[in-house]
């Protein structure tokens, strides 16, 4: 074919040798950039029939196309950018905060068991914490003894007797009699101090990670 015929006979060294360097690069099935590209519409080129070749028209079309690819690709890339960014700062935005746990266990580990919370309608002499083991069914109490009426945070840690796992966790309340009274809500909660980014990004409480889909509420933290 001339380059009467082919007005990318010109182009058609650089393009042999780029399409030769590709063939000796191996890349991922999913990624065709410019050089691929390039590659690709040479060997339809050099395949075409001489006698019926590829009009200007729709050559000018396939590059359009690719143009439109790149900008495509470009766009994603930003956004995922901004997707990055933006994950930082809504993780961020946790630091510092009181969040309460939807969960119905608390993980002890090495005497410690995060904070739990509740609200007294009536102040009592006799307050306990009970921990159920959801393995075993052992039952650990942590005696509180006189307790005011309002909200409490009581902090589990040197708790050096209890086994690590799993446990429930609730408020007994007895009154003066020792005879059972009324069992306050109780919540787990704990203070934000940290964030892990990426993937599986997830909260620092009280030095554990946690998911934001476990999170409940998100209060200012009380001041101490």
């Amino acid at each position: 074919m001339s380059d009467q015929l082919n007005p990318l006979g010109l182009l058609d060294p650089a393009l042999r040798e780029t399409s030769t360097n590709q063939t000796e690069k191996k890349k991922k099935n999913d990624e065709i950039g410019q050089n691929e590209f390039l590659g690709l519409l040479v060997a339809q080129l050099k395949a075409q029939d001489p006698l019926n070749p590829m009009e200007n028209e729709e050559f000018a079309v396939q590059l359009a196309q690719f143009s439109q690819l790149e900008q495509l690709v470009a766009i994603k890339d930003a956004l995922g950018a901004g997707d990055q960014t933006g994950e930082f700062g809504s993780m961020a935005s946790y630091l510092g905060h009181e969040v309460t746990l939807n969960r119905e266990t608390l993980d002890m580990q090495d005497g410690k068991g995060g904070t739990l919370k509740f609200e007294m309608r009536a102040p009592a002499d006799d307050v306990r914490i009970e921990l159920t083991n959801s393995t075993t069914g052992e039952v650990k109490r942590v005696d509180l003894g006189a307790v005011d009426a309002g909200e409490h945070r009581v902090r589990l840690a040197g708790l050096d007797e209890v086994a690590n796992g799993e446990y429930k966790y609730q408020i007994i309340v007895g009154g003066s009699n020792g005879s059972p009274g009324y069992q306050p809500s109780v919540e787990l909660v704990g203070v934000v101090d940290g964030f892990v980014p990426g993937p599986d990004a997830a909260l620092i409480v009280d030095g554990r990670e946690v998911q934001t889909s476990e999170i409940s509420r998100v209060n200012l933290a009380p001041q101490v």
